[in-house]
């Protein structure tokens, strides 16, 4: 359907079904009630989507929040998007481009009043208000927005200065417009998503916000008055926070499940009959971020010994000693549930000669100890990490093995997630940076990590070839078309080589059997926690 995008005067994005059976789940008759005990591994500093302090902090926090204030659209199984508050959307070429949104009928908020265009337009001033508060590439996305206006109680149209890919995001989470309007809207929702005004809980979607108990847990409540097709299954979802241990506390009893655990912790539950792991791909990626910019090792500016560290890296090896996917990653932009994914990086196996050779041809100079000099500096690199994750040790020690062996000298170096996303990053405070980008379905999202001056460019790289790919793939609503473009941009970046893609992420989440109907999502793991029923 949308290769007729730009050869039809308007085209329809089809409603899919909202609540669909994934293959292996359970055909009994769901129980009703009880509560489904989740580890949450980082506690959200508060829950205002309109705060880039609340995400930045917990990302599971956003993921809850997704189940009170619904978005336009989610992310399903298959890592596509799928209407959630709209039954669908109908695309003009215009020009100009246009969206309008049909807003599902039935859809009305916890305390009865239905979900209207009015809210969506609230929702995007108050985005553009906040556009300051916002992450850099949520407040660049409103930048492809001309207006946001209502034409009809249900109906509300938007009109794109030029064609954007990445349109399904533009509404993350739809606001309540009658609850919120003249309110501070910097001030609200610390600990919970409710009516400023009578402090009783709102939202759209299946679940409301009880509380944020500092140090304990979030609380998701049933919303006895949700439109869909069921209301949750269960009474309650804690997201829980106060433990060390989560291997510990399924054993005993304070977990129905970890949706995070690494593969090497999972791996005794694969024997255990009260549990079952599930491993299947996600939504993220693991890379090496190699700093161009000031702040980097300058050896790093050249790309001879940018390829020279690619082919010292034996990027197989490092799936195996964390007991990774099947194989390493070779595309920054597609991910291994995608038809488009090409395999552009495939050429950076282990090659020591050539690394070596390279580093040669760079004029660095190997000293009596093994490690290379560039113009008279010692290529010892900072690779800094945040081990919030805990196989992230285990990659950097890999790596610095590896790296000896063709003579560069890794200092692993670790800081909490706080100083590595708030200060190494944005600051290049770095030579290279091991961390995870996670994408929604639209590959042009990862445009900003490569463009120049892009808001999350990291590295300080700037091929102009690149952006201008880049800008155009952003551009396109072809999916076949705008892969075209994606790869011969992803080619082009791999030649340069400032960053190089590792292992797609595929955690384990442990789940005790009890939990029924359970699918592990790649995009927001609670995403179908309405459908989670207990059996016990």
């Amino acid at each position: 359907m949308r290769r007729r995008l730009l050869a039809c005067a308007a085209v329809a994005v089809a409603a899919t079904a909202m609540v669909a059976p994934a293959a292996g789940v359970s055909e009994q008759t769901p129980k009703s009630g009880g509560t489904i005990l989740v580890a949450m591994p980082l506690e959200p500093a508060c829950l205002n989507p309109l705060l880039a302090t609340c995400g930045d902090s917990s990302q599971f926090g956003v993921f809850a929040v997704e189940k009170v204030l619904l978005p336009a659209f989610d992310v399903d199984a298959r890592f596509r998007f799928r209407p959630r508050l709209v039954s669908g959307v109908t695309v003009s070429a215009g020009p100009p481009v246009t969206l309008t949104y049909h807003i599902r009928p039935q859809a009305r908020w916890s305390d009865g009043v239905p979900v209207t265009a009015a809210d969506f337009v609230f929702t995007h001033a108050a985005r553009v208000a906040q556009a300051s508060s916002l992450s850099q590439s949520e407040s660049a996305q409103l930048e492809h927005v001309r207006r946001v206006r209502a034409v009809g109680a249900k109906t509300v149209r938007v009109t794109l200065r030029e064609p954007f890919s990445g349109w399904h995001a533009l509404f993350p989470n739809v606001l309540p417009h009658h609850v919120l309007q003249g309110v501070d809207l910097s001030k609200i929702w610390l600990d919970r998503v409710d009516d400023p005004k009578t402090g009783e809980p709102i939202g759209s979607g299946p679940f409301l916000i009880e509380g944020l108990q500092r140090g304990k847990a979030l609380t998701l409540i049933r919303n006895p008055r949700y439109w869909g097709p069921h209301l949750a299954r269960v009474d309650r979802l804690v997201l829980r926070s106060d433990f060390d241990d989560p291997v510990g506390e399924l054993l005993n009893g304070g977990l129905d499940l970890a949706l995070v655990l690494s593969r090497p912790l999972a791996a005794p539950f694969l024997r255990n009959p009260e549990f079952r792991v599930v491993s299947p791909p996600a939504a993220g990626y693991e890379h090496l971020a190699m700093r161009l910019g000031p702040g980097g090792h300058p050896a790093l500016h050249n790309p001879l010994v940018r390829r020279a560290l690619a082919y010292g890296i034996d990027r197989a090896a490092i799936v195996r000693a964390v007991d990774g996917p099947e194989r390493p990653l070779q595309s920054a932009f597609y991910l291994v549930q995608s038809p488009y994914q090409r395999a552009n990086w495939q050429r950076y196996q282990r090659r020591p000669a050539l690394a070596r050779e390279l580093l040669a041809r760079a004029g660095c100079k190997r000293a009596a100890d093994g490690i290379y000099s560039c113009a008279g500096r010692r290529l010892t690199l900072q690779f800094v990490t945040s081990p919030i994750i805990p196989y992230r040790p285990v990659v950097l020690e890999t790596l610095q093995a590896q790296l000896r062996r063709v003579g560069v000298e890794v200092v692993p170096t670790y800081v909490t997630p706080k100083a590595f996303f708030g200060t190494v990053l944005p600051r290049g405070q770095f030579d290279v940076a091991l961390f995870a980008w996670a994408f929604d379905p639209d590959p042009a999202s990862a445009a900003s990590i490569y463009l120049c001056s892009g808001v999350d460019n990291y590295t300080g790289y700037c091929n102009r070839s690149v952006s201008r790919a880049l800008i155009q793939a952003s551009r396109m609503l072809d999916p076949a078309a705008q892969a075209h473009v994606l790869n011969a941009a992803d080619r082009m970046i791999a030649s340069d080589a400032p960053v190089l893609p590792l292992f797609q992420q595929n955690t384990s989440a442990v789940v005790r059997k009890s939990l029924k109907a359970f699918v592990k999502l790649p995009n927001n793991p609670y995403a179908d926690a309405e459908n989670w029923w207990l059996d016990r």
